[in-house]
Protein backbone atom coordinates (compact mmCIF):
# COMPACT_ATOMS: atom_id res chain seq x y z
CA UNK A 1 0.00 0.00 0.00
CA UNK A 2 1.37 3.76 -0.83
CA UNK A 3 2.44 5.61 2.40
CA UNK A 4 0.05 8.20 3.56
CA UNK A 5 3.45 10.50 3.82
CA UNK A 6 3.64 10.17 -0.17
CA UNK A 7 1.12 12.11 -0.22
CA UNK A 8 1.98 15.41 -0.55
CA UNK A 9 0.60 18.91 -0.91
CA UNK A 10 1.92 19.85 -4.54
CA UNK A 11 1.13 15.77 -5.48
CA UNK A 12 2.41 12.32 -5.27
CA UNK A 13 6.26 11.86 -4.29
CA UNK A 14 7.93 8.54 -4.19
CA UNK A 15 10.49 6.53 -4.96
CA UNK A 16 9.04 5.38 -8.15
CA UNK A 17 11.32 1.87 -8.40
CA UNK A 18 10.43 1.53 -4.43
CA UNK A 19 7.39 3.23 -3.78
CA UNK A 20 4.86 3.16 -6.62
CA UNK A 21 3.76 -0.84 -6.78
CA UNK A 22 2.14 -1.85 -9.96
CA UNK A 23 -1.00 -2.44 -7.53
CA UNK A 24 -0.76 1.18 -5.69
CA UNK A 25 -0.90 2.84 -8.97
CA UNK A 26 -4.18 1.19 -10.67
CA UNK A 27 -5.78 1.87 -7.56
CA UNK A 28 -4.74 5.39 -7.59
CA UNK A 29 -6.01 5.02 -11.28
CA UNK A 30 -9.47 3.90 -9.70
CA UNK A 31 -9.51 5.88 -7.43
CA UNK A 32 -9.35 9.06 -9.57
CA UNK A 33 -11.71 7.83 -12.36
CA UNK A 34 -14.75 6.91 -9.83
CA UNK A 35 -13.90 10.88 -8.17
CA UNK A 36 -13.94 12.18 -11.82
CA UNK A 37 -16.89 10.21 -12.81
CA UNK A 38 -18.92 11.27 -9.58
CA UNK A 39 -17.94 15.08 -9.55
CA UNK A 40 -16.30 16.35 -12.83
CA UNK A 41 -17.27 13.74 -15.89
CA UNK A 42 -15.35 11.37 -17.86
CA UNK A 43 -12.28 12.86 -19.99
CA UNK A 44 -8.79 13.44 -18.77
CA UNK A 45 -5.58 14.10 -19.98
CA UNK A 46 -2.97 12.35 -18.73
CA UNK A 47 0.99 13.15 -19.84
CA UNK A 48 4.23 11.88 -18.34
CA UNK A 49 8.09 12.91 -18.52
CA UNK A 50 11.04 11.44 -19.70
CA UNK A 51 12.14 9.60 -16.70
CA UNK A 52 12.50 6.12 -16.80
CA UNK A 53 9.95 4.71 -14.73
CA UNK A 54 7.03 6.96 -16.48
CA UNK A 55 6.26 4.33 -18.69
CA UNK A 56 5.26 1.55 -16.25
CA UNK A 57 3.37 3.99 -14.13
CA UNK A 58 1.46 5.44 -16.94
CA UNK A 59 0.56 1.86 -18.31
CA UNK A 60 -0.95 1.03 -15.06
CA UNK A 61 -2.56 4.65 -14.04
CA UNK A 62 -4.74 3.85 -17.75
CA UNK A 63 -5.21 0.48 -16.06
CA UNK A 64 -6.98 1.47 -12.97
CA UNK A 65 -9.17 4.36 -15.03
CA UNK A 66 -10.57 2.18 -17.49
CA UNK A 67 -11.19 -0.90 -14.82
CA UNK A 68 -13.50 2.41 -12.74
Amino acid sequence: MLAQSAFQKGGICAFAEEELTEEDVVLLGRALATYLIRYSGRIICLGRDARESSPRIHTSLVKGLRAA
